[in-house]
């Protein structure tokens, strides 16, 4: 007899891909899927963050804008905080997020 034989075993753990069923790249599908794109301050000893207006940047650039490595739109931010002039962006699932800081 095995010592392996008299282990359960475990169940696999499902693949993430797997269980996403949706693709968000452009600013349209993160409004029609209700994500949400955080802007955060990348100024010394800041950090500061708020929830971005998606109508507004489809507004400025376009409901098909491709927000995967855009380096445009964290240029363009400015920190309500210290004034400081670019950030970095990051989506967040509709369960996550709570609104603007």
């Amino acid at each position: 007899m095995s010592i392996v034989s008299n282990l359960t075993r475990l169940p696999k753990r499902p693949n993430p891909s797997a269980t996403c069923h949706t693709t968000v790249t452009t600013l349209a599908d993160i409004k029609r899927e209700r994500w949400a794109l955080w802007g955060n301050c990348s100024g010394m000893n800041c950090g500061h963050g708020c929830k971005l207006d998606i109508d507004a940047l489809i507004e400025l650039f376009g409901k098909n804008h491709v927000f995967i490595n855009d380096t445009i739109i964290p240029r363009r931010l400015v920190c309500r905080k210290c004034g400081h002039r670019g950030g970095s962006c990051h989506i967040v699932p509709p369960s996550k997020h709570t609104g603007s800081l």
